[in-house]
């Protein structure tokens, strides 16, 4: 575990593998253009899109998914605040899609939530590019709205860098009429500077301009903007303070510009005079507000002097989070040493409960530049408390470089909460307080995913020992348990008591490693005792664990630590033993399947009858037998049995004798006595010798079935194909069930069944290729039988087939049929059809057939994801025909004694068609090739041998044949203007020199080649 988080590997939670099961829902193979993406607030990132969503990117200038999530994690792209903003609505609900421009093109986008929290979601995105649909009213509502919007602005300019020239779009200055296009932008600019931005501003107007600069403060920007103020002389001759909007485009290899430019909304304001003063009031002086401390590194010397001094509980951390110092007081307060938090942020600061809410705090301080005061909750001394978080900005130099927290508590308040919500036997929390400081935990699990883990611990057999020694032995017991917790380092941990010695310990996912400690540390001492208030005395803690990702709320997640605790103690080491006296849970008795009562051996009165006895003698678990005897019960008499032993019985001895109940079943009874409520009782343990005879046969039977079971499955893990483990397990089930053949029949992607594996006997003549393409209604009548039933069980068949006479198997001489239901992924796939097994076996196949099937299935869907990814690895994925493994492949295993025509393909010209149009135009072509092949010849003989080349393999064709197949395919690509060089040769698999084949294929292809560039010279 420790390697793993040093290299940075987390374990996946309940809680990420619910996402990634919802997220494997989601249909990416589809012609829409569909994505799956993950969101952390910040930015964006695509996890896998199909080609229709590719090729919408494609037509705004981004070529691949990795440029697509470099858009979305830059600043510089123009619309990435937008998509932030979208997907935060998105996440709410309250949001579906959004339109923005992006390269100018207009994209319609939409999203939807998969699954995850606000710290990090997936989902579901989709684009359309309305921009290429003339038709699309949203495209021309934003071309409207374009328009309308240069209207706002005094000036629109496009500064085109690949051409050096700056277009007016619009403009109210006098000397830049519309449309004109001036060459040279830097003498434009120098120009528009000179007539037209005042002389105070003009040095600091080039400045903004500078290109380098621009593209800096709009990557910056995290808009893809620039702005500025500057005085602009308008045509009344007046200067006029103006905004600058320097629009960059990023995705143009030249960085075109957008300039806008507009009069300051002050111009126009009318109080101008009182709004300034408020305007500027509403920002922070930061200067005012800090401390004096403008050297660097004095505030450390500062916090050093104050924090062994002071009695002001506080600690600093600087703009990263990271605790720089904590005074005395502070430590004191919270149990931690300054040791142990210098240098960690708060996730790793156990002393606070909800640290994405601290950690924002502290980001909104430093932001702000203010003083702020929060609530928050902390855990302290194993109670969850609310303080007040006081967090001062401090300052070095003129940089914000961190914060100062103070804590404060209002001791009134806490005395009042505590005395509601504290146990006072222990001084933990009570089981009030355990709900409502859970209910903390919950929020931050919920709203930022900070997983929390609960634990509870009892002693074994407590509710026996507080019934034998009362009250005061119990809560000396839950003193004991409390003191050995608080020798345990608590830090971050909330300890409550439930009830009795049940003990809840809950924390934070991340520290998780001290609650186990201080858990076992706990259980050690325990474990030492040897009395306790002077009982002599030997008791086990058990414990349960759950974590918050396992319930909906904090009260679910406590049931079942507390179900998982229950279970501990029911599978307790051993009983515990006080003095010399073993106690044993009355529900112990109950539940064992032996006939168990208790009997007063001076009235013969009935105590107690467990559950198997009651059943056996007609008895309700409720009814009352109290005022009924053992002799009238058992024997159906007046007065007590003539061959009674109570009189007999002693404490430290087991009486063993048999006899009849009501005279029929012969029954083994062990008798003896025991202490019972402050006196003596008959316990009498009944054991039917009919019943465990008849039982131990079911068992033997069973475990004959899991010894064949498990042979079968040992046999099929340990083939290395999974082909192979197939038909290994149907042998098994084959010789297992002594029947004739096994048949897996599978449903095909039209509805049919089909047979995809046979085993059969020595001797039988196979029928698999008979048992192809069957139409499901003809098997309908046993297929429907397996809505209630996994296994299905036809002893004989010729009267199923009377009783159904739809049902038409094309095989002859079936007597009997066993069949299991195939289930892949929960959905049924088939079933196995087992035929004529023996009667010895027939009436013990369902176990068996039912688990081999989960095998079975378990296996066939392996042999499906090795075909695909063997399938993959033979296929050339640009042009789908096979690749060069694929032709080794194909030469390797082709029929002793068979020749074949290979026909080389070369595409000439195609470096220099990737140098000049692109890679892109080349791929194309050699699509277009391997497509034109795909018309004269089979898929399976076609191999894309290197980047250029591809063979043709046709068996049983003469020389003439293949010249006729070359001069088609030539006539067919030079059609689509693809110029091929051919080679030509024969092999034969008694040919050992297949490199010397391969030679004269290539010579043969390179005579081709000259020929070809004559011709071509001739024709030029």
């Amino acid at each position: 575990m420790e390697q793993m988080t040093r290299k940075g590997i987390t374990m996946e939670s309940a809680l990420d593998r619910k996402i990634y099961s919802r997220v494997d829902l989601v249909n990416t193979v589809t012609e829409k253009p569909v994505a799956i993406f993950t969101f952390d607030g910040t930015a964006p990132r695509l996890l896998t899109a199909n080609e229709a969503y590719m090729s919408v990117l494609r037509t705004t200038g981004t070529l691949d998914q990795k440029s697509a999530n470099t858009n979305l994690d830059s600043g510089a792209w123009g619309p990435q605040k937008k998509i932030c903003s979208f997907l935060n609505k998105v996440f709410d609900g309250t949001a579906h899609s959004i339109t923005y421009a992006d390269n100018g093109q207009y994209i319609m986008a939409s999203a939807e939530k998969i699954a995850g929290t606000r710290k990090k979601w997936y989902g579901r995105a989709s684009l359309v590019n309305i921009s290429e649909d003339d038709r699309s009213v949203r495209t021309h509502v934003m071309d409207d709205l374009s328009r309308n919007v240069i209207d706002i602005f005094d000036g629109v300019y496009y500064l085109d860098y690949r051409n050096d020239a700056l277009q007016v779009i619009t403009s109210i200055h006098e000397n830049l009429s519309e449309d004109r296009k001036i060459g040279g932008i830097e003498n434009a600019i120098r120009t528009y500077t000179k007539s037209l931005i005042h002389v105070d501003d003009k040095a600091r107007f080039l400045a903004f301009m500078n290109k380098e600069r621009l593209c800096k403060a709009a990557k910056d920007s995290g808009r893809s903007e620039a702005t500025g103020l500057f005085r602009v002389r308008r045509p009344d001759g007046r200067y006029h303070w103006s905004v600058f909007h320097a629009i960059v485009f990023f995705k143009h290899e030249s960085r075109d510009v957008m300039l806008l430019e507009r009069e300051d909304i002050w111009e126009r304001q009318e109080n101008r005079e009182e709004m300034l003063d408020t305007f500027v009031a509403s920002f922070p002086e930061k200067r005012r507000m800090a401390p004096v401390l403008q050297e660097d590194g004095i505030s450390s010397e500062i916090f050093e002097a104050m924090r062994h001094a002071a009695a002001l509980k506080f600690f600093w951390v600087d703009r990263s989070g990271k605790v720089c110092g904590v005074s005395d007081a502070f430590a004191s307060y919270s149990g931690m040493a300054e040791e142990k938090v210098e240098g960690k942020t708060g996730k790793t600061v156990p002393f606070f409960v909800d640290v994405p809410r601290l950690v924002d705090y502290e980001k909104e301080v430093i932001r702000s530049g203010r003083e702020i005061t929060t609530a928050c909750s902390v855990i302290r001394n194993g109670l969850v408390q609310e303080i007040r978080l006081t967090g001062i900005p401090y300052y070095e130099g003129n940089e914000c470089a961190g914060i100062v927290c103070v804590v404060t508590d209002s001791e009134e308040i806490l005395a009042g909460r505590k005395e509601n919500i504290t146990d006072p036997v222990t001084g933990f929390l009570n089981f009030r307080g355990i709900l409502l400081s859970g209910a903390q935990f919950d929020e931050a699990n919920r709203l930022n995913a900070e997983e929390y883990c609960v634990l509870e611990c009892a002693p074994e057999h407590i509710e026996q020992l507080s019934q034998q020694y009362g009250g005061r032995f119990t809560e000396k017991l839950a003193e004991i348990i409390a003191e050995s917790l608080r020798q345990s380092d608590l830090t971050g941990i909330a300890v409550g008591r439930t009830q009795g010695c049940t003990f809840v310990l809950f924390t934070r996912i991340s520290n998780l490693e001290r609650m186990m400690n201080a858990a076992g540390n706990c259980e050690k001492a325990v474990e030492s005792l040897t009395d306790v208030d002077g009982i002599p005395c030997r008791i086990e803690l058990e414990s349960g664990i759950a974590y918050g990702t396992e319930g909906a709320d904090f009260f679910e997640i406590l049931q079942i630590s507390a179900g998982r605790m229950r279970r501990a103690l029911l599978q307790g080491t051993g009983p515990v033993f006080s003095g010399e006296q073993v106690l044993v849970d009355m529900g112990v008795l109950d539940s064992t399947p032996e006939q168990v009562v208790i009997i007063d051996p001076a009235s013969y009165h009935v105590l107690f009858m467990n559950r198997a006895m009651r059943q056996c003698f007609g008895f309700s678990s409720g009814e009352d037998l109290s005022a009924k005897t053992c002799h009238e019960i058992l024997n159906g008499t007046a007065a007590p049995c003539k061959d009674c032993r109570n009189s007999t019985l002693t404490k430290d001895h087991v009486t063993c004798w048999s006899r009849r109940w009501m005279g029929e079943k012969l029954i083994l009874n062990r008798d003896f006595l025991i202490p019972y409520h402050g006196g003596i009782a008959v316990m009498s343990v009944g054991i039917p010798i009919s019943d465990y005879i008849s039982l131990a046969a079911k068992d033997s039977d069973l475990l004959l079935q899991e010894n064949d079971v498990n042979e079968t499955i040992e046999t099929g893990i340990f083939q290395s194909d999974a082909g192979e483990a197939i038909q290994a397990t149907l042998r098994g089930i084959g010789h297992n069930l002594m029947s004739e053949r096994v048949l897996i029949l599978e449903r095909t992607e039209k509805g049919a069944l089909s047979c995809t594996g046979e085993w059969h006997e020595e001797g039988l003549v196979p029928v698999q290729g008979e048992m192809q393409g069957i139409l499901a209604e003809k098997l309908e009548p046993l297929t429907r039988q397996f809505d209630n039933h996994r296994v299905v069980l036809i002893p004989d068949y010729e009267a199923f087939c009377k009783e159904n006479p739809r049902m038409q198997v094309p095989m002859s001489g079936i007597r009997n049929i066993i069949s299991g239901q195939l289930l892949i992924g929960g959905k049924p796939q088939g079933f196995t059809f087992v035929v004529n097994s023996s009667e010895e076996t027939f009436r013990r196949a369902s176990l068996l057939l039912l688990t081999l099937t989960d095998f079975l299935a378990v296996l066939l869907r392996t042999e499906s994801v090795q075909k695909k990814l063997e399938e993959r690895s033979l296929t050339d994925e640009m042009t789908g025909v096979g690749n060069r493994e694929s032709f080794d492949r194909y030469m390797k295993t082709r029929v002793p004694g068979q020749s074949v025509v290979l026909i080389s393909c070369d595409i000439m010209g195609l470096d220099t068609i990737n140098s000049l149009s692109g890679y892109e135009a080349g791929d194309g072509m050699i699509q277009k090739t391997a497509a034109v092949l795909l018309r004269f010849a089979d898929r399976s003989r076609i191999f894309r041998i290197d980047g250029d080349e591809f063979f043709v393999a046709e068996e049983d064709m003469d020389d003439a044949g293949a010249k006729i197949l070359i001069r088609r395919i030539r006539e067919e690509t030079l059609a689509q203007g693809i110029r091929l060089s051919f080679g030509c040769a024969v092999h034969s698999c008694k040919d050992p020199d297949f490199n010397g084949f391969l030679r004269e294929l290539e010579n043969s292809r390179l005579r081709d080649r000259a020929h070809q560039k004559t011709e071509h010279v001739d024709e030029i």
